[in-house]
């Protein structure tokens, strides 16, 4: 998978989540700052993955890829539980209210972390930009 084509799928992970955050469960307030929150530090987080993962690739130790996967999933729960507590804590946000979409948002992009790290993960050689 391109560089371009990757950034691409991400700006319509985006639209469909803002999509569902703003038109679907119509959130506002500390509610949906907190949602958009989660969806920046998700789109952050898809990226650095995909530039890990393509360093990885290059790397000589073949269980390099597993580790930093093993570690990522481990790190994305931990800050996305820490994320939902901050905001029904700090922002005072309503947890009947954003429960649901926090676990689709999360969900959404679970998805597709693990579909393009399957097609790095089966991928050789390394692939121009």
């Amino acid at each position: 998978m391109s560089i371009r084509k990757f950034l691409i799928l991400v700006f319509v992970l985006i639209s469909i989540s803002w999509f569902l955050v703003y038109q679907v469960f119509k959130l506002s307030g500390p509610d949906r700052m907190i949602l958009n929150i989660i969806i920046g530090f998700f789109t952050v987080f898809c990226i650095l993955m995909f530039l890990a993962f393509e360093f990885t690739r290059q790397s000589k130790d073949l269980n390099l890829f597993t580790r930093i996967f093993l570690v990522s999933v481990f790190v994305k729960m931990i800050f996305f539980v820490f994320l939902i507590f901050f905001g029904i804590q700090k922002l005072n946000c309503e947890r009947e209210n954003i429960i649901i979409p926090c676990l689709v948002v999360y969900v959404l992009f679970t998805i597709f972390e693990t579909y393009f790290l399957m097609i790095l993960s089966k991928r050789k050689g390394i692939q121009k930009f």
